[in-house]
């Protein structure tokens, strides 16, 4: 079981605890400190995915895949240079493929813009879901066709992926 956590201290620095299969997720001591991230906030996470945003520079969301002993490289996410700001979540399917959410203004401001990667080395063009999230909170649950349902805080209020 993977976990994350961020700090803001003098600068955000995102933390992530491992606990290997068969272990005791109830007790703390099965938790190993596996990585940090520093001048990154914690966005979302999901299945083996990992999604920040760094506070400095250019501040793209990264996309950091878990393959059970690490964190492979580090990905810019297409289309989030400059994502302050906006808001995104992540899905990892059953199949494995990793979906990012953002109601950033990539077509139109608070239309659900959705990417994927098997990767993260090969991204999926921007798809436009529609006018739909309109908070700063949401998450989304896929299927391993990568369809499902994106719910929204504000108004609460699922959206679908077809």
């Amino acid at each position: 079981m993977v976990f994350g956590y961020d700090y803001l201290g003098s600068t955000y620095t995102t933390y992530v605890s491992f606990a290997p299969k068969g272990s005791n997720f109830n007790a703390g001591s099965s938790y190993h400190h596996e990585a940090s991230f520093a001048k990154e906030q914690l966005l979302a996470m999901s299945g083996d995915a990992l999604l920040t945003i760094r506070t400095t520079g250019t501040e793209a969301v990264i996309l950091r895949i878990f393959n059970g002993h690490g964190f492979g490289p580090a990905h810019v996410v297409p289309g989030t240079s400059g994502g302050a700001g906006e808001w995104f979540t992540v899905s990892q399917d059953p199949s494995g493929r990793i979906h990012v959410f953002s109601s950033r203004g990539l077509v139109r401001t608070y239309d659900l813009i959705e990417v994927s990667t098997p990767t993260g080395s090969t991204w999926t063009g921007a798809r436009d879901l529609g006018h739909a999230i309109q908070d700063d909170y949401f998450t989304a649950a896929l299927n391993s066709l990568g369809k499902g349902l994106v719910l929204g805080t504000s108004p609460a209020i699922g959206y679908p992926v077809p």
